[in-house]
């Protein structure tokens, strides 16, 4: 797939490496490295596992609290602002750029400019959940009731779609 693992640290690959072992039902490197060499399909589950995608909407509630009482006031300083961007990179299944969609969007509601959210992972499985922007309800515990009912809309199933609105933003 050409991808530099470099960055990665050596215990987290080992960890990796070992969990696709164990699925695939390998017990030696050099066994699984056969494996590598012919199977495609166990590449790209080998590269997806190192995408580890765990979140929720407003993951840390003291980061984000801190953006919303420091940083957006901000914004509301006397300068020409015509756009904001911002960009969630490693955006996983979404949550990251939806909840800084929600955020910027509840700050913005009365002001003359908008606003973009870039959001990018390197797990194509991850993009495709982001992009149907729809989660289950343990994912939304931390959206404060009246931003979930804004910004979030529950399907028959129970689970939360985000909004057009929001999801047109990111």
């Amino acid at each position: 797939l050409g991808v530099n693992v470099g960055t990665l640290k050596p215990a987290f690959l080992e960890r990796r490496v070992f969990h696709r072992m164990r699925i695939t039902k390998v017990s030696n490197f050099e066994e699984y490295f056969k494996i590598l060499s012919t199977d495609l399909a166990e590449v790209k589950e080998l590269y997806n596992s190192f995408s580890i995608n765990v979140t929720k909407f407003f993951r840390d509630p003291a980061v984000w609290e801190k953006i919303s009482r420091d940083i957006l006031p901000m914004l509301d300083l006397p300068i020409r602002l015509s756009s904001i961007n911002a960009w969630s990179c490693g955006c996983a299944s979404g949550e990251e750029p939806y909840s800084i969609s929600i955020m910027l969007a509840n700050f913005l509601k009365n002001k003359k400019y908008g606003y973009n959210v870039y959001a990018t992972d390197i797990s194509p499985i991850a993009l495709e959940v982001a992009k149907n922007g729809v989660y289950q309800v343990e994912n939304t515990t931390n959206v404060k009731p009246e931003l979930k009912l804004e910004w979030l809309e529950q399907t028959p199933e129970g689970a939360y779609h985000v909004s057009s609105k929001i999801k047109k933003q990111v």
